[in-house]
């Protein structure tokens, strides 16, 4: 609905958290479809590399709050920079149908770079350094 009137509007400018999250895959790609036919500027947080690779024309990569670097996709999307940002090893290829980056995650050789903040409710609070949150029962 906040979607829909957001569009109706023809804002020049949209600014987006997370628009995909809680998505079904077909309607993450639906969604990034229509906001990439747009004739607007759109600033949106995106955690799924693969559809950032697809749909933006340029990446700010943050890490713990800060701009790490900034650029197009194909300078942003690095194994190096998502070994280091990320904590995991990927292979980065050209997808032979769509042109586009894609990443592979390699999980063997994970780093772990989690903080661990004991919660009096009995969960412990794990958040890595790109924002993602888990809640692990102890």
């Amino acid at each position: 609905m906040l979607m829909a009137r957001t569009l109706a509007q023809e804002s020049r400018l949209i600014l987006l958290d997370e628009p995909t999250n809680h998505l079904d895959i077909r309607f993450q790609y639906l969604l990034m479809e229509i906001l990439k036919k747009q004739d607007a500027t759109i600033f949106s947080s995106v955690h799924d590399l693969n559809i950032a690779a697809m749909y933006c024309d340029r990446i700010l990569l943050m890490d713990r709050g800060r701009i790490i670097k900034a650029g197009t996709p194909e300078e942003i999307l690095t194994e190096e920079n998502i070994l280091q940002i990320f904590g995991i090893h990927a292979q980065i290829t050209k997808n032979p149908i769509t042109q586009k980056i894609q990443v592979y995650y390699i999980p063997k050789g994970i780093t772990e770079d989690c903080f661990i903040l004991k919660n009096p409710n009995g969960f412990d609070y794990n958040e890595s350094s790109y924002g993602m949150l888990r809640y692990t029962k102890r």
